[in-house]
């Protein structure tokens, strides 16, 4: 992994917009693979405050290359480019200099889709509910409870390279029902351990567990009618400690 030439890959579809990224489909024509693209927010960029961004982008650059390929449930990061002033890749040209990450594209479905779709009638708590909170059928090889513990299973690897798994909104994660596996998909709050956050409190494991009891464990029984299984869980203000 290292910088890459973006003319490699034909620019596609706008997918969306994080906190920090604007997001495109892209098709790498060396490999034929589908990828992502992300870049700092237009917005962000047009003002001149993407440095923030492209400091996060460093920092996520210098995750991948610690942790390599040694952390499966990821979408693993192919290249990044720096583009230059002026430069109409994205068929536009701001007078700024950005970071631009090239990862895999993630398999499966987001475990809670876009908040959006919900006025459109969509399910968007489907995945959620019935892969992660309420495993009806137990994957043959990975159980039911699938999500949780490959989660785990990250969760130890990055506190072991020193790094604290983090951000784990179901939205940010991929399930793939065939073979039972989660891509997580979005690293913009990766931290170091003990490392303040964004509110200047001290961030530790202890907030890993919190996230995935937040977003993956209940003490509800499942849900007794089909509709009830569309809603999303956890989406309350963040717990702490103390509670």
């Amino acid at each position: 992994m290292g910088t890459v030439e973006l003319e490699r890959f034909a620019l596609g579809t706008l997918l969306g917009f994080g906190a920090d990224y604007e997001v495109h489909a892209a098709l790498d024509r060396e490999t034929g693979n589908q990828v992502v693209i992300r870049r700092p927010k237009p917005t962000e960029i047009s003002r001149g405050w993407h440095h923030r961004i492209n400091e996060l982008s460093e920092r996520i650059i210098d995750m991948h290359n610690c942790l390599g390929d040694s952390v499966n449930n990821m979408a693993h990061l192919i290249g990044y480019a720096n583009l230059p002033r002026n430069d109409s890749y994205f068929r536009d040209s701001y007078d700024q200099e950005y970071l631009v990450l090239v990862e895999d594209r993630a398999v499966g479905v987001p475990l809670v889709a876009d908040i959006r779709d919900k006025f459109l009638g969509a399910p968007i708590g489907l995945g959620q509910n019935l892969f992660a909170l309420y495993t009806l059928v137990p994957h043959p090889q990975e159980g039911s409870f699938a999500v949780c513990t490959q989660l785990l299973t990250m969760g130890a690897k990055f506190h072991k390279a020193g790094y604290l798994l983090l951000d784990m909104r179901p939205q940010n994660i991929y399930f793939d029902p065939l073979n039972g596996q989660i891509t997580v998909i979005d690293f913009s709050a990766i931290l170091f351990e003990g490392e303040r956050g964004k509110k200047g409190e001290y961030r530790d494991i202890n907030d890993f567990f919190l996230e995935l009891l937040k977003f993956y464990v209940t003490p509800l029984d499942p849900p007794s009618g089909v509709a009830d299984y569309q809603g999303v869980f956890g989406m309350r203000p963040a717990i702490s400690l103390d509670e």
